[in-house]
């Protein structure tokens, strides 16, 4: 997941900040990890974002969007 506004982006900075996904999720993971349900920001199956391994990656390894976030649904993952 990518954790960054456009406008970062636009005004030539390098590199995006990234959130790492996995597919094989935990119940009750604690603060290190939030859901995000299949179709949404792209998601085809239910995924845990890994919030304890947040980095910085070059912008070329980005060869596409595969989809994007609601407002609602980051709001769903700052409050959990």
């Amino acid at each position: 997941m990518v954790l960054q506004k456009d406008f970062v982006t636009e005004v030539g900075c390098l590199s995006t900040i990234v959130v790492p996904a996995t597919t094989r999720t935990v119940a009750n993971a604690g603060i290190l990890r939030a859901r995000v349900v299949t179709g949404k920001a792209g998601m085809e199956r239910d995924s845990d974002l890994l919030l304890g391994r947040v980095t910085a990656v070059a912008n070329e390894s980005f060869p596409q969007e595969s989809g994007s976030m609601s407002p609602e649904t980051m709001q769903e993952l700052i409050a959990a």
